[in-house]
């Protein structure tokens, strides 16, 4: 009378990396009554490897081996033949790959529209001196467009595919925006210094004296001068630096006179007038 083995794989299928299912093999008659134990049953794969080659059956008619997969992507047939009666029975456990995730990959940052929320310009044109070229810088709001690709990786060939479409991600970041201007402040300018100057000297020679006198302007805006006598006679004015001026007389005597100063900065010019006063005496002992 004829054996039926009925086989069943617990798994059904192994990813192809060494992986391990229980076969079973449940002997019968013709009537579906169970064989008992003792009955030797002898495997074999043609992918893989068995646990034994061959096994025996327990009281509930039962013979187990277990079968280890392969790195192969494919069939494994398992068969079992019965040492009596000639019974025999196959099944088929796919060996499949196996994927798992992997790191994503991401594109980089990339400005979405522009910028947006600026603050206001600074410095202010205002508070730059008139015709003075500067650069102005702002803060705005940037909104930026980046994508994600998600990955997964094959345990069996180590080959990567993408998973999905590649996802949208999205931030906010400050950027800081820049500009040529031009000031349209009107320049400051101020000059500074005594109203009055007074110098003595002594001479030794009455004709050929050529003394000078030193007289210091100040500048708080800074700038640049110049000046000359708009009454008086016998002062010469001599510039030495924007700061420094000298009175320069050539005989002895007195002599007054008023000079004005000018001092421009940008656009602005400002005038000082200083009354000067020199005497210069003979000391005797020359010409």
């Amino acid at each position: 009378m004829p054996i039926n083995l009925e086989l069943i794989a617990n798994p059904v299928s192994l990813p192809a990396t060494g992986q391990v299912a229980t076969i079973t093999a449940r002997l019968t008659d013709y009537y579906g009554v169970g064989l008992g134990e003792g009955i030797n049953v002898q495997w074999t794969t043609t992918s893989g490897s068995l646990s034994a080659a061959q096994s025996e059956t327990n009281e509930d008619s039962v013979a187990t081996v277990q079968l280890r997969s392969s790195n192969v992507i494919g069939n494994a047939t398992v068969t079992a033949i019965t040492s009596e009666d000639g019974g025999t029975g196959q099944i088929i456990i796919p060996f499949t790959d196996q994927w798992i995730p992997i790191a994503p990959l991401y594109t980089a940052w990339a400005d979405y529209g522009g910028p947006y929320n600026c603050s206001p310009w600074t410095p202010d044109a205002s508070t730059v001196t008139s015709g003075s070229s500067f650069t102005q810088s702002a803060t705005c709001s940037q909104n930026q467009i980046a994508y994600r690709q998600d990955r997964e990786q094959s345990s069996v060939s180590g080959a990567v595919r993408n998973v999905g479409g590649a996802q949208p991600l999205y931030q906010t970041i400050q950027v800081t925006r820049t500009q040529s201007a031009v000031g349209t402040k009107p320049a400051d300018v101020s000059i500074g210094g005594d109203p009055e100057a007074s110098y003595y000297g002594m001479s030794n020679n009455r004709v050929d004296v050529n003394m000078a006198f030193n007289y210091d302007l100040s500048l708080p805006s800074g700038g640049s001068t110049s000046a000359f006598m708009i009454s008086g006679y016998g002062i010469e004015v001599r510039k030495i630096s924007d700061t420094r001026y000298q009175f320069v007389v050539q005989r002895t005597g007195t002599f007054t006179s008023t000079v004005r100063f000018t001092a421009t900065n940008g656009g602005a010019t400002v005038f000082k007038d200083v009354n000067v006063r020199i005497q210069v005496y003979y000391s005797g002992g020359g010409h």
